[in-house]
């Protein structure tokens, strides 16, 4: 199964944000705290939902979908510590449920995670933060593991050598809110996504202070209660519609999604000669018919999003000059652009971790597949900006995070369609097997 792009064509008009991927997936990690029924609204469905939901049902935190974007999650039944290997496997996410696993029973194992292969993407930090709260924690035979008789509340250092780590932040919180005492989690990650968490869990009774800045004080309390929440619209699937609008001399607004959450897409926009403008809940991008060079270095929050990179690429593959982007969140990230490379793009990686992208007045159709992914997005946009037809293979990349792609970018003018078997958003299994 693939996309067949027929490319050219000027994208106009407005798409609305799904529920965000990230943000989903903490939350629910999240959800396995109260003891109740928490309500999830605007939960998108993609594959990494599901198989995060299977991950969760396994060790006693079933969900429902009671209808297309509202999942309930039963968090009052936690039984197990260890999630089955080859589930956790599937996805980096996995890690989130060692928190509240943590937290609940005082003991969690799961093995490593996969996902996106992207670079090295290490659990230390987490076990690092477990073991700040007077946890013992390992990682053997491929699994990582934290227990404690009796956790307290810490101070704790969470910055490794790309920064602060989204990731081990979360499950700070996770762990952090339910332990006795107060912790202080310096160098706390400032990602959109940590401040949704929180603000979940201090609506859920938590009391936590900070969120959205490096320093983050949590006092621990007894119980949740279980409440409903709203995903916020998912701030890369924007910026992958934003970029490919500005990628075709387009006129794409998209709702649904906050723009302070956009790590400063808006301003580099307008670096590379589009009007950009942004109100409550929305953005839009005014392009003209080929984007100026710029130069990008990716980060921690509010520095652009290293997810947002790939598809960034992409788009300046036709500007008029010479584009500088700069990985320094993921050390093997640039893969993807032997791929687009295909249609006609000039882009020499530099040391591993800076693109230098020589923009060209044309680009022609190709085939293609990406790896993971952002970085099949990217291909899908460079697809959109080149002449003639190209087909992109990966759609099992691209399944796990966005939810209608090919019919959003079609309601925007593109020629797109998926040839093969129709999607399906296969519900895994999630009854534990042992």
């Amino acid at each position: 199964m693939h996309l067949q792009i027929v490319g050219g064509n000027r994208l106009v008009g407005t798409v609305t944000a799904a529920g965000s991927k990230n943000a989903a997936l903490a939350l629910m990690a999240a959800a396995m705290l109260p003891a109740g029924e928490t309500v999830l609204r605007g939960v998108p469905r993609i594959a990494d939902i599901e198989v995060f939901r299977a991950l969760m049902a396994s060790v006693g935190a079933p969900s429902e979908w009671t209808d297309r974007h509202t999942l309930v999650i039963s968090g009052g039944g936690l039984l197990d510590q260890t999630p089955p290997v080859e589930l956790a496997r599937k996805m980096r996410a996995s890690y989130y449920l060692m928190g509240p696993l943590l937290g609940r029973l005082g003991r969690a194992r799961v093995g490593l995670p996969g996902g996106c292969t992207i670079g090295a993407r290490p659990v230390d930090l987490h076990l690092k933060a477990f073991a700040a709260l007077g946890a013992r924690t390992g990682i053997e035979a491929g699994e990582a593991w934290a227990e404690a008789r009796r956790l307290r509340g810490a101070d704790m250092t969470l910055v490794g050598p790309f920064g602060p780590s989204v990731g081990a932040t979360i499950n700070a919180l996770l762990a952090a809110c339910v332990t006795p005492g107060v912790s202080r989690i310096h160098g706390a990650a400032q990602e959109p996504e940590v401040v949704e968490v929180t603000a979940f869990l201090n609506r859920a009774g938590a009391r936590i202070a900070g969120a959205g800045t490096g320093l983050i004080e949590v006092e621990g309390v007894r119980r949740l209660q279980a409440v409903a929440y709203d995903v916020p619209g998912d701030r890369i699937e924007a910026a992958t519609y934003l970029l490919a609008g500005a990628a075709t001399g387009g006129d794409v607004q998209v709702e649904g999604v906050a723009p302070w959450a956009l790590d400063g897409l808006p301003r580099l926009l307008t670096q590379m000669g589009c009007a950009c403008a942004t109100e409550a809940g929305a953005v839009r991008v005014v392009a003209p018919p080929r984007l100026q060079a710029v130069e990008a270095v990716t980060g921690p929050f509010p520095a652009l999003a290293t997810d947002i990179q790939p598809v960034l690429v992409a788009a300046l593959c036709r500007a008029q000059g010479g584009s500088l982007v700069e990985e320094r969140v993921f050390d093997a990230r640039f893969g993807y652009t032997s791929e687009l490379e295909r249609l006609g793009a000039q882009i020499r990686i530099v040391a591993g971790a800076t693109a230098v992208i020589t923009g060209v007045a044309r680009l022609g159709g190709a085939p293609m597949s990406g790896t993971d992914l952002r970085a099949t997005a990217a291909l899908v946009v460079g697809a959109l900006t080149a002449e003639g037809e190209s087909q992109v293979e990966g759609l099992a990349f691209l399944d796990r995070g966005y939810e209608g792609l090919e019919r959003k970018f079609a309601s925007l003018g593109a020629d797109i369609r998926r040839v093969g078997a129709p999607l399906r958003t296969t519900a895994v299994k999630q009854e534990a097997v042992r």
